[in-house]
């Protein structure tokens, strides 16, 4: 599990978290269709938290970004503490919002403010969890000291510091595909990368594509919301060989083409203790190998 795009055998293991989230009815459009990229995100936070987490007592959680009071944090407060930092004032919003979508829990521990700021206040090694859903990428997306997008890299070292030394991060964010265009915050896989790494958080797996037909995928507008059940969106993806719900062109990105990912790290100093500079060489080689293999025409 967790070679950044996921195969068909990683996707069948989500069955039971997809289920789940879905079943909330937390992302519907108005048209009662699921919001499927937004489901797998959570699918997969859940997935790494049965999975990863041994110990489920008394956990210090972290929902970096979490927004409004969603049903992920609330669900989160029955393992332990949980804190949500957004920029958003979740207080003056709520009454704003359908009574049926605000999960308000007096568990939660909701920071507003901005996390580059917010973040480096919080205690060192103090955090059992902490998960990104697609959050991350729009913090402050400028390039500083010659690294592109430094406010993805000041996140993850901010992480980094928090998380303890048995504690783990799980990213599942867009990205932009191999073959389309950056937009702003949208921003290349191998750029978020390095971001993380370069901030020192060690990843559990070693980031990697799987090269095969499911990229070979048609210029056309993705929609990402299904009246498909899991079973029939599985074996939709079996017969057709394409996982067309995992990519996104919306509103104002008409340049560009997102693609969900996954990252899973734990605490470390990944830059000191190991060969980075030929980790994320690697890295880049397998993506410009995918590129060419669709047949580039549009990355610049």
């Amino acid at each position: 599990m967790f070679n950044c795009f996921p195969d068909l055998n990683d996707l069948k293991k989500l069955s039971k978290f997809y289920e789940l989230v879905k079943n909330t009815n937390f992302h519907k459009n108005s048209e009662n269709e699921d919001n499927f990229v937004a489901i797998y995100k959570w699918a997969i936070i859940l997935y790494v938290f049965e999975n990863f987490i041994k110990d489920k007592k008394n956990l210090k959680i972290l929902d970096v970004g979490g927004g409004y009071y969603s049903w992920l944090t609330n669900y989160f407060t029955k393992y332990g503490e949980v804190t949500n930092i957004d920029i958003i004032d979740t207080y003056k919003e709520n009454g704003k919002l359908n009574s049926n979508k605000v999960y308000y829990n007096s568990k939660i521990n909701f920071i507003n403010g901005n996390f580059l700021k917010v973040g480096k206040k919080l205690s060192n090694n103090y955090y059992d969890f902490i998960y990104d859903g697609c959050a991350i990428i729009h913090f402050n997306p400028t390039k500083k000291n010659n690294l592109l997008n430094y406010g993805v890299y000041e996140t993850a070292a901010i992480i980094n510091n928090i998380l303890n030394d048995k504690g783990i991060f799980i990213s599942s964010s867009h990205c932009v595909h191999p073959n389309y265009y950056q937009v702003r915050d949208m921003i290349y896989p191998e750029n978020l990368m390095n971001s993380y790494l370069k901030a020192g958080l060690n990843p559990l797996f070693k980031p990697d594509f799987k090269i095969n037909e499911y990229f070979n995928i048609d210029n056309k507008y993705f929609n990402p919301f299904t009246k498909k059940n899991f079973n029939e969106i599985i074996s939709n993806f079996e017969s057709n060989k394409k996982f067309d719900l995992l990519f996104e062109r919306g509103n104002m990105r008409d340049e560009t083409m997102l693609m969900t990912l996954n990252f899973l790290f734990s605490k470390g100093d990944f830059v000191k203790n190991n060969n980075y500079q030929n980790f994320n060489n690697n890295f880049k080689q397998k993506l410009m190998h995918l590129v060419f293999k669709i047949k580039r025409k549009f990355r610049k």
